[in-house]
């Protein structure tokens, strides 16, 4: 690892150089490819190493003790997580006489136990925004507004992320997050266990439409009778053929992100709405859905894992087949159904956050900075730790493989980059490939922006209306993604009730702040 770490802090002279050429809120960044986690075989070292970008910044470790604990999902013992944050620790604790305390929930109880510690006031100091809504919880006082702490503690995160970028994570004018540098857009479809696709003698590239996956999952159900052709996700299936545009969140939609219509509507009187839950709610008439999916606890990955699904609805971008490979311990094939493009709120789907239950949110900013900017911290809390968690595969590349007699599914301590601060900037994993970080570069070069990218939806009138509404869907919104109730009462129930809540008060406002964004 030490030459790889060599070959990063060496780049980083070549990446200050660089002038840097930005798209508009889509967060394309011509020159981030030099602070990609991993080299490519035909690139040139210094364009495209990691850099350590805090490399030979003046030390604080002259500062008090601190402990900056950070909560994060996915699976992994106590022990892990320990051994990791005690490696993380003896970095943070030579630069900033800091300790690192990482805490990690599995997916399904994630949501509520960080939604638990922020009602009770329990100390935390970092966290995603997995199960936690940015406008919400910004103007619910849960995280705490990042413009002072950047400056001075966060300064790598301001030179490496775009002006553009960061205007699309504030609201009433601050910066509430930081946005992780990953993939901004994606696009819709399914991942499906290749095995069983081939025994239904079906190309997957003849799939285009909704129509030939029902045509598909009919024919799995006909070859394995007891397995459920398509499974929910945590109870979801909220996945649509369609490229709305939430417009950064909570209700009220573009109904087509790429099309200039810039009405505002309530999504659940679309007739697309209409048609997607009908078409679900046949598949679950014929059996074609997992029975009860919208009260199934369980992850997508986890019943394919087990062979009790064949299909689950996914995004698609670079590497989603590896990503999801790793999950499922199966060869799986992706189809994808809407091209990639990217939303309003793109950018702020994956960030982090800084708790305003932390007691020192400088010194707290101090380490997501750390995790962001130096390679060795980033490849730490995304991979874990080196000979336990996984072994270089190849030092020049940057690529990485579990140990001997060792796999995902063994592994106590997941990898998940898409969810933390900086994926790009560590290794990209064997079963990956060494050019997957130079793809989802170009994949965010190449994605459409909406056509309202670049617009800042501030929920804070409506917050009363966004609650009430949230309430109905949650009687609703599942069962009918996963086909369990008759459409055409039940939606007309839903829309009842939501239109009593405040829906078209909070499409109204988001039209009046869209209107102006334009007008402007």
């Amino acid at each position: 690892m030490k030459n790889f770490i060599l070959r990063m802090t060496a780049a980083l002279l070549a990446v200050m150089m660089v002038v840097s050429v930005f798209t508009a809120c889509d967060g394309t960044d011509m020159s981030s490819a030099s602070q990609s986690g991993s080299q490519s075989a035909n690139s040139d070292v210094s364009a495209d190493a990691p850099a350590d970008a805090s490399a030979g910044k003046q030390s604080t470790a002259a500062q008090d003790p601190y402990t900056v604990r950070i909560l994060m999902a996915g699976d992994a013992t106590t022990q892990d997580c320990a051994e990791v944050s005690a490696a993380l620790s003896k970095i943070t604790e030579e630069k900033y006489n800091t300790t690192v305390e990482i805490t990690r929930f599995g997916f399904g109880t994630y949501g509520d136990q960080v939604n638990l510690m922020l009602s009770s006031g329990e100390k935390m100091d970092l966290l995603p925004n997995l199960g936690v809504a940015m406008l919400t919880a910004a103007n619910n006082g849960q995280i705490l507004p990042l413009d002072d702490l950047l400056q001075d503690t966060g300064k790598d995160l301001l030179r490496m992320i775009t002006e553009d970028e960061w205007e699309c994570v504030k609201v009433n004018g601050e910066i509430c997050a930081v946005p992780n540098r990953k993939e901004h857009g994606g696009g819709m479809g399914y991942i499906v266990v290749k095995d069983i696709l081939d025994e239904t003698g079906i190309d997957p590239a003849s799939i285009k439409t909704q129509e030939d996956m029902e045509a598909l999952f009919r024919k799995v159900k006909e070859l394995y009778p007891d397995m459920a052709p398509l499974v929910s996700d945590g109870g979801s299936l909220n996945w649509f053929s369609v490229r709305k545009d939430d417009l950064g969140g909570d209700y009220g939609v573009l109904e087509d992100a790429l099309v200039e219509d810039y009405t505002v509507v309530n999504w659940y009187e679309t007739d697309t709405y209409r048609e997607e839950i009908e078409r679900h709610y046949r598949w679950a008439q014929e059996g074609l859905i997992l029975k009860d999916g919208s009260t199934n606890s369980e992850q997508g990955v986890d019943l394919l894992a087990a062979g009790k699904g064949f299909a689950m609805q996914s995004n698609t971008k670079p590497g989603v087949d590896i990503e999801r490979e790793l999950l499922i311990g199966k060869s799986i094939e992706v189809i994808e159904l809407v091209e990639p493009y990217a939303q309003t709120g793109s950018i702020a789907g994956n960030v982090w956050f800084v708790a305003y239950n932390s007691e020192q949110p400088g010194r707290a900013m101090e380490i997501l900075n750390e995790i962001y900017a130096d390679s060795i911290s980033s490849n730490l809390v995304v991979n874990g730790i080196e000979g336990k968690h996984y072994v270089v595969v190849d030092e020049a590349l940057g690529v990485i493989g579990y140990p001997e007699d060792s796999s995902s599914s063994q592994n106590g301590y997941s990898s998940l980059p898409w969810a933390w601060p900086n994926e790009l900037n560590t290794y990209t994993w064997e079963s990956s490939y060494p050019e997957l970080w130079k793809d989802t570069e170009q994949f965010n070069a190449d994605a459409a922006p909406s056509v309202a990218m670049g617009f800042g939806w501030n929920n804070e009138n409506v917050l009363t209306e966004i609650t009430a509404c949230a309430n109905v869907l949650a009687k609703y919104e599942k069962a009918l993604a996963c086909g369990e109730l008759e459409p055409g009462a039940a939606i007309a129930k839903l829309n009842d009730e939501l239109n009593s809540a405040g829906m078209q008060r909070i499409v109204e406002e988001k039209q009046e702040q869209l209107d102006a964004w334009l007008a402007s």
